[in-house]
């Protein structure tokens, strides 16, 4: 039903959203190397596209999307070749504090994780590899570029890259905690620490993991910086210029957090 609700409110940047979150889904989808696994997993993808197939939703969203100005007159409104459309690394200062910070947590998600989390860490840290395929392949592509362009991929896929980071931080921080109890079990059989207070290191459930995790990322998520789609620094080319460019409201329950962090949005006619 969310997905219905979505594509009713905004269907070409639901459809934006669906085509940067493929890679995510068939690295869940075949990420486990099981075949059963893999086939309930594809089962359940199937049935999804069959229900938006019968529904009518698939065939409305590909109606709308051929009948706009990008797609019946491709000539007149070829799309340039900027870098300010290609990341947030070349509009914010701070982006590539962003992915500096995500990267860590991709290696520790990646080396010390299992089942699950690791999952959700390999799916992110994919789809920045396929990301960048993407937008450099944007950048060095001759002709029309009927494409979504890559910085609206790119603002589909920061919570999952997000994410991803904080489960790979959280594994990290799991095996300091179990390293620390096992120097101080081994310690204290050794008898250097028999007179000193022994600290336990309780372990969390699976259930506060998550809860853990949720609260973390939205902790994270309030001190995310980037600077406001306002205006443009001297020598930039502005994303207004590409005839599809809207700012999207960001409404958030952090204060401040819309007022540092905004995004450029496509008019619904200019895909």
């Amino acid at each position: 039903m969310l997905l219905f609700y979505s594509l009713y409110c905004d269907p070409l940047w639901t459809m934006v959203s669906g085509v940067a979150w493929i890679v995510p889904f068939a690295v869940v989808a075949f990420g486990s190397l099981r075949r059963d696994t893999i086939l309930v997993r594809c089962a359940v993808l199937a049935g999804c596209v069959a229900v938006l197939a019968l529904s009518g939703a698939l065939e409305y969203v590909y109606s709308l999307s051929q009948y706009t100005a990008r797609v019946q007159f491709p000539d007149l409104l070829q799309r340039p070749r900027a870098l300010e459309t290609t990341s947030l690394i070349f509009v914010s200062k701070y982006a590539k504090d962003f992915y500096w910070a995500c990267v860590p947590g991709w290696a520790l998600g990646l080396w010390l994780l299992r089942g699950r989390p690791r999952i959700l860490v390999l799916a992110a840290a994919v789809s920045a590899l396929s990301f960048l395929a993407y937008a450099t392949a944007y950048l060095h592509s001759t002709g029309n570029w009927w494409l979504p362009v890559p910085i609206y991929l790119e603002h589909a896929l920061f919570a999952l890259f997000w994410t991803g980071a904080i489960a790979g931080y959280w594994g990290g921080l799991k095996a300091l905690a179990a390293r620390a109890r096992r120097w101080s079990n081994a310690s204290d059989r050794a008898g250097l620490w028999a007179r000193l207070r022994r600290v336990g290191l309780p372990s969390l459930s699976s259930a506060q993991t998550t809860a853990a995790m949720a609260i973390m990322a939205v902790a994270a998520a309030s001190i995310v910086p980037a600077v406001p789609s306002t205006g443009t620094r001297a020598g930039q080319t502005s994303l207004s210029s590409d005839s599809f460019s809207r700012p999207i409201s960001v409404t958030v329950s952090i204060r401040d957090f819309a007022a540092r962090f905004s995004f450029i949005r496509s008019d619904t006619t200019n895909f």
